[in-house]
């Protein structure tokens, strides 16, 4: 069975920040798919799901990636959309997949753009990935490419990313105990065929050239077909370590990180770099602490900047590299020039708890797509989203279908 798991912000669809300036517009379905489908006929939405992608384009575009994390087999799973931030709801599932089990368990899904959208279906543990794509905001679907052979995908699904129409990757990144192999397999027509261009062991380590260490969890963001970066998450001692490619993802390098000055018992980085230009922004966090690192040369070196205050592990949304929003209960710390000054906004709701224990106050994950619009997924014991359209001071929750 799969275990429940958290919402997962993805801005850009799982890649950067909504607010980026880099969208795709969507274009028309690929020429010589494998075979297309109209939603029309998808079935009515189940219950009991669970919100596990959230992914806002600007303040009223909201795709989310719904499951039933409990069932063995048997429960709902699906795509909703809304373009009116939540007050309707469109089910975009693809025909045939509103219902997990057996070949059809939808084991990953990307939004590039409010039209243009990916996923990637098949066995939960075994067997061929399919991957289908919508251009006009999930009315239709085309299946363009299944992936056996020698353009055969992890078979238990893996995490997608598209940069361009044409451009995508796949990362399989499953670990335990602090270490994480990473695969990635690359498309650059649009997900009809893929190839593996990557893969770690556990043997390699900071001295293997061109790979990828083993130690740590990692997650892995691509900026273009060619640039991207790998973020680390290290359980025990201090560090921040940013890896960058050049090359697509062949080869990797270590980056200049100026390290934290806060002693800490395991922390790293939790969300994507945020760039415009050459400046970026990336948060990180511990367990007592946190920061924003920066960059003002795309990534070739990056330096922490601490908000004011008592040292606490605020959680972390990066707007723009200039604009962050940290919240902790109901406060929200806030700059709009890169943490020279601050100011704080009081909450109507708890935005996040310092702890998930049983009777903690909700909290969960908060994502801004302006300095005023944002959207709030509460932690796993409700699955609840809510929203706000004045910078965090009140947030109302929105109610998606089957969650």
């Amino acid at each position: 069975m799969r275990v429940v798991a958290a919402a997962a912000w993805q801005g850009r669809g799982g890649g950067t920040h909504p607010s980026s300036p880099l969208r795709v517009h969507a274009s028309s379905p690929r020429r010589g798919s494998l075979g297309g489908s109209s939603n029309l006929t998808a079935l009515a939405v189940l219950g009991g799901q669970s919100l596990l992608q959230v992914v806002p384009f600007g303040p009223s575009t909201l795709w989310v990636s719904t499951a039933n994390e409990v069932k063995l087999s048997g429960g709902g799973q699906g795509i909703e959309l809304t373009t009116n931030a939540g007050r309707t709801w469109n089910d975009v599932t693809p025909p045939g997949l509103s219902v997990d089990g057996g070949t059809h368990w939808i084991n990953g899904f990307f939004a590039l753009s409010p039209t243009r959208a990916w996923l990637v279906y098949g066995g939960i543990e075994k067997g061929p990935q399919v991957i289908e794509t919508t251009s006009d905001a999930g009315r239709h679907w085309s299946k363009v490419g299944v992936g056996t052979g020698v353009s055969a995908l992890p078979q238990s699904g893996c995490t997608l990313q598209f940069v361009t129409l044409q451009d995508g990757t796949c990362t399989d990144a499953v670990g335990a105990g602090g270490s994480m192999p990473i695969g990635i397999y690359r498309t650059s027509d649009g997900g009809v065929s893929w190839r593996k261009i990557f893969q770690s062991s556990p043997s390699t380590t900071s001295k293997t050239p061109g790979s990828i260490p083993f130690a740590c969890d990692k997650s892995i963001h691509f900026e273009s077909a060619t640039k991207g970066f790998v973020l680390f998450w290290c359980t025990g001692g201090t560090g921040a370590f940013i890896y960058e490619t050049t090359d697509g993802g062949v080869s990797w390098a270590e980056r200049d990180v100026t390290q934290p000055k806060v002693p800490l018992g395991g922390g790293g980085f939790t969300g994507p770099p945020v760039f415009v230009g050459s400046k970026g922004a990336v948060p990180y966090g511990g367990g007592s602490y946190s920061a924003v690192f920066v960059t003002s040369n795309g990534g070739q070196s990056f330096h922490p900047v601490y908000p004011p205050g008592k040292p606490r592990q605020w959680a972390v949304d990066v707007i723009s590299p200039s604009q962050w929003r940290l919240t902790y209960g109901k406060e929200i710390l806030a700059t709009n020039n890169g943490g020279t000054s601050w100011f704080t906004v009081t909450s109507n709701t708890v935005l996040r708890s310092d702890s998930y224990a049983k009777g903690a106050p909700p909290g969960g994950l908060v994502e801004f797509t302006t300095p005023n619009d944002g959207w709030l997924t509460e932690n796993l014991t409700s699955s609840l989203l809510l929203r706000t359209d004045d910078g965090g001071r009140r947030w109302n929750i929105v109610k998606v279908p089957g969650a």
